[in-house]
């Protein structure tokens, strides 16, 4: 649809709802957003759903729409329209798949895999929905070992001796200085370890093997732009 064809149709439609022809002009543009729709043209949707002819918004809350607005990083808009659409599509597995899509890069981790969780179960041929749970269950199944590793070191930390928590407050101290320590991660050079914990370098060396071992630190698998391995603190 050109940009002509565009202008020409809601012309249409704000002439029917200047004279009050309310109902003629909803479905006008309903019909035109399954056209913009099938031309991929999201833009337009949401230039449309953004204007005085989709009011009141609510009666244009449609799969097309919330597409849209997601294809067009408005997420949290088209997140609220999917989550609409559920309440009377309970079992449509595409907005299942495309609200979860949502909630994961909001990093809602466990309601996205709960929507896609009752997408698979709908729809477990689907190649794409088994891909995203597998996706998923794999991220909360790391997630969920490392919070057990985690917890496991506070039953440590727990008998461990004066010399050693008295290290870790020390090396926690220094931490909480470095401008990059944040959400408890932190890229650290070799080297660097024995100035946060205040030690030669071979105590340092042992007492970070000591302490990834134990789950006090955790090696991320991340590296920064400078190739440094990046650290998490136990966040417990």
């Amino acid at each position: 649809m050109t940009g002509k064809e565009f202008k020409e149709e809601t012309t249409r439609i704000r002439e029917l709802r200047s004279y009050d022809h309310f109902d003629q002009a909803h479905s006008l543009t309903l019909l035109l957003i399954k056209k913009l729709f099938q031309r991929q043209k999201f833009s337009r949707i949401v230039e449309l759903f953004h204007s005085e002819l989709c009011e009141p918004r609510e009666q244009f809350y449609t799969f097309e729409v919330a597409y849209a607005l997601s294809e067009t990083e408005c997420l949290d808009e088209s997140e609220v329209i999917y989550e609409h659409l559920l309440t009377y599509e309970t079992n449509n597995v595409a907005v299942l798949n495309n609200l979860s899509h949502i909630k994961s890069a909001k990093n809602q981790l466990y309601e996205a895999f709960e929507l896609i969780r009752r997408a698979y179960e709908i729809g477990p041929q689907d190649e794409i929905i088994a891909g995203n749970y597998r996706r998923l269950l794999d991220i909360i199944q790391k997630q969920e070992a490392i919070q057990n590793f985690y917890l496991n070191a506070l039953d440590l930390l727990a008998n461990e001796d004066d010399g050693v928590t008295e290290r870790l407050q020390g090396f926690l101290r220094n931490l909480m200085q470095e401008q990059d320590f944040v959400n408890h991660q932190i890229a650290i050079p070799d080297w660097k370890f024995s100035v946060l914990m205040d030690t030669d370098r071979r105590q340092a060396e042992a007492l970070c093997k000591d302490w990834l071992a134990k789950g006090y630190l955790r090696y991320t698998g991340k590296r920064d732009r400078k190739l440094v391995p990046i650290y998490e603190l136990n966040p417990f």
